[in-house]
């Protein structure tokens, strides 16, 4: 019953969550366009047939984890999540493996996890918050590119589309310091496991 619960949470962080991010970033994106005029909009969602919204949900949500994934394949493949200085590694004595080695076994190796292994859920939660937060940056690259759109259709409301462009661009920068710091401690995470099984 616990790996059920734990596998809910995990697809509640790293599927769910960012699916109503991105819903939540397009929809403004479209009301701060039309000046807050939501009769003006190109769908209105209280007069939609809750099948169809649930679906365009699911549809948005199962797209935002396709581009996540394809997203953590490139950073992971041009080592975007950073690296360890090298005052960090003279100060360890040894080390079987760097992170993006490590997140490369990342698969294999928890499928040979025991439960005793991450008894804490300290691994499970890392992982989590890694996905979560590297699908997060999808969603608000999707607002972003719905803003420049919207402006590029020239909006009743340009100022308001800059500055709300703005502040998903700040929106980005925060969420990728993030995703790096999430990265490192997964890897950090996963190291320690590791280096317990040796």
């Amino acid at each position: 019953m616990g790996s059920i619960i734990g596998l809910s949470l995990w697809v509640a962080l790293a599927t769910v969550i960012p699916g109503m991010v991105t819903i939540a970033v397009v929809w403004l994106a479209f009301v701060i366009a039309n000046g807050g005029d939501l009769s003006t909009l190109p769908f209105n969602f209280d007069q939609t047939s809750d099948w169809i919204v649930t679906s365009i949900a699911v549809t948005v949500m199962v797209m935002t984890q396709a581009l996540g994934i394809i997203l953590e394949k490139m950073m992971i493949q041009w080592k975007w999540y950073g690296t360890r200085k090298k005052e960090e590694l003279a100060k360890m004595d040894s080390e079987p493996m760097g992170w993006y080695d490590a997140y490369k076994k990342l698969y294999p190796q928890l499928a040979r996890l025991k439960e005793s292994d991450d008894a804490k859920g300290h691994l499970e939660r890392a992982i989590a918050q890694f996905f979560m937060t590297n699908n997060t940056l999808v969603s608000f690259s999707v607002g972003l590119v719905t803003s420049v759109i919207l402006l590029g259709q020239g909006p009743g409301n340009p100022v308001g589309l800059w500055w709300y462009a703005g502040a998903l661009v700040l929106c980005l920068a925060v969420t990728y310091r993030v995703a790096v710091s999430r990265f490192r401690i997964l890897g950090e995470s996963f190291l320690a496991v590791y280096q317990d099984q040796s």
